[in-house]
């Protein structure tokens, strides 16, 4: 398979050319070659969609359709998500 490193952490596929590199494992190579902030980027918007994902289980503890033994574990994971997404967004300089 032959990408050409597009230079903004995108990679294409194109014919072969003289200016092209052969990967055996597309995978890996993105992977290795995928900028810090690239990725941190991409975790970030994962986490995020976890926490959109389990808003319904926050709205159904706060009108009392879940006990505090019901929402428990979810609130915790939330909190985990929501501290990965902060510390990550410290790592890029962009604390909002």
């Amino acid at each position: 398979m032959k990408i050409k490193d597009l230079g903004d952490g995108n990679y294409q596929t194109f014919p072969i050319t003289d200016d092209m590199i052969e990967v055996d494992d597309i995978d890996a190579w993105v992977e290795e070659h995928t900028p810090q902030w690239k990725k941190n980027e991409s975790r970030i918007f994962e986490l995020k969609k976890n926490l959109a994902d389990t808003d319904y289980q926050a709205t159904k503890y706060a009108e009392g359709w879940l006990t505090d033994e019901e929402y428990a574990p979810i609130k915790a994971q939330r909190q985990a998500w929501r501290d990965e997404i902060n510390e990550l967004e410290e790592l890029m300089g962009d604390g909002e």
